[in-house]
C-alpha cells in the first residue's frame, strides 16, 4: 500500500478530534492496535480486496467473452426481479427465503457501490 494505515489514520485523528487530550488517547489506542498486529491484519485483508478488483477488472482478449462475463450477473438480478414482480401481479406467495434472495441482490448492487468508492483522496 502506498500510504500506510497507521499514517493515515493520525491524519484521520488530527482532523476530526479537535480536544488535544482525546487526540492523544486516540493516538495511543491507533499505536496499540500497530503493536499488538492488528493494523498488519487490516493491511493484508485491504490487500486482498485491491488484488481481487484488479482481477475483476482485467480483460480476457475482448469479444464474446467479456460480454458473457459482465452479463452474468445483471441477468441473474433481472431474472430474480421479474420472479418477484410476477409473483406480486399474479398472486404466487413468496417464502421468506425469496424475500432474501431479493434482499441479497439489493444488497450486491447496492451495498457494493460503498465498497467500490476511493476512501483515500
Amino acid at each position: 500500500m502506498t500510504i500506510s494505515l497507521l499514517d493515515s489514520g493520525l491524519k484521520i485523528i488530527e482532523r476530526i478530534i479537535p480536544n488535544p487530550e482525546e487526540r492523544a488517547k486516540a493516538k495511543e489506542k491507533l499505536l496499540a492496535l500497530k503493536q499488538g498486529g492488528e493494523l498488519k491484519k487490516i493491511e493484508i485483508e485491504l490487500q486482498s480486496i485491491s488484488d481481487a478488483r484488479a482481477h475483476d477488472k482485467q480483460s480476457y482478449g475482448g469479444g464474446a467473452v467479456d460480454f458473457l462475463r459482465g452479463i452474468v450477473r445483471p441477468v441473474i438480478t433481472l431474472s430474480a426481479f421479474s420472479f418477484y414482480v410476477y409473483s406480486k401481479y399474479s398472486s404466487i406467495p413468496l417464502t421468506k427465503e425469496d424475500y432474501a434472495i431479493v434482499g441479497m441482490i439489493l444488497a450486491f448492487w447496492f451495498g457494493g457501490k460503498l465498497l467500490g468508492k476511493d476512501v483515500q483522496k
